[in-house]
């Protein structure tokens, strides 16, 4: 089983809440499951809307394995087609170091955040360009 995901569209962002088990962190095989899920919940929620492009991923868990990993990076390359930024907010800190090692924090139009409230602030704010190392 993959996590749970629910898509809505809220002020022209796409909210995504992913609600992630243990039992699916140390699982290989539900990692495109919960990659198609993701981004079918945010092509539902942003319709056929151009102007719908950033996305804000809520994660409702306290680890984060791989399957969600890859499910985060895939997302962030489908939201960057259409020009917008992906924010993961409730990340849990002592997982930092996953999304480090497959560079996710160095892409440009992706970043963490600590809170929902946090994320809609950094939208609120310019894209800043990551300067690559």
């Amino acid at each position: 089983m993959s996590g749970v995901v629910n898509g809505e569209l809220e002020n022209g962002r796409v909210l995504l809440t992913v609600t992630y088990g243990p039992d699916q962190m140390a699982q290989s095989g539900p990692a495109s499951r919960l990659r198609r899920e993701m981004i079918a919940a945010y092509d539902k929620a942003a319709g056929a809307d151009t102007e719908v492009r950033d996305c804000i991923v809520l994660m409702q868990a306290q680890a984060a394995g791989s399957p969600f990993v890859r499910g985060l990076f895939d997302l962030w390359e489908h939201v960057r087609t259409r020009k917008g930024r992906l924010i993961c907010a409730n990340y849990p800190p002592e997982y930092i170091d996953s999304l480090l090692t497959v560079g996710l924090q160095e892409l440009e139009g992706f970043s963490l955040a600590t809170s929902k409230e946090d994320a809609v602030s950094q939208l609120k704010r310019p894209s800043v360009k990551k300067q690559r190392r």
